[in-house]
């Protein structure tokens, strides 16, 4: 049998405004710079009978490097200093973006739309 495991790998480096003091309703914008790593890698695979042993070849593998950028829009919802509730909407546009790593690889869009969901903790509540 033959598997493909692609990855892609980003680092974001940027500024944000707003967000900050002790409001309930934080709205902030944000703007980084991007640089995405993306790397595909097929084998071919043969398996024997009780899968303990395996003969793997590696059929292709290549790796490529792009720079992006983003513009970051949200709100956060401030708990008592302590937690906070994060969500928004990120348009990410990278460029030179590889045309394709592979046959079976997912297409690599080069600008898109990100709806995100996190939730922060501060470093004092932790600490109690």
């Amino acid at each position: 049998e033959q598997q493909t495991d692609q990855n892609i790998f980003r680092v974001f480096l940027g500024g944000q405004v707003g967000g900050h003091g002790n409001g309930f309703i934080r709205p902030h914008v944000g703007i980084n710079l991007s640089l995405s790593i993306y790397n595909i890698r097929t084998d071919a695979v043969i398996k024997d009978d009780n899968n303990e042993d395996e003969i793997r070849k590696e059929l292709y593998e290549d790796t490529e490097v792009s720079v992006g950028t983003d513009i970051t829009l949200g709100c956060d919802l401030n708990f008592n200093n302590g937690i906070a509730l994060d969500g928004g909407v990120r348009y990410l546009k990278s460029f030179s973006v590889p045309q394709q790593l592979g046959g079976q690889s997912e297409k690599i869009h080069p600008r898109y739309f990100q709806v995100y969901l996190g939730v922060g903790v501060s470093f004092a509540m932790l600490s109690k």
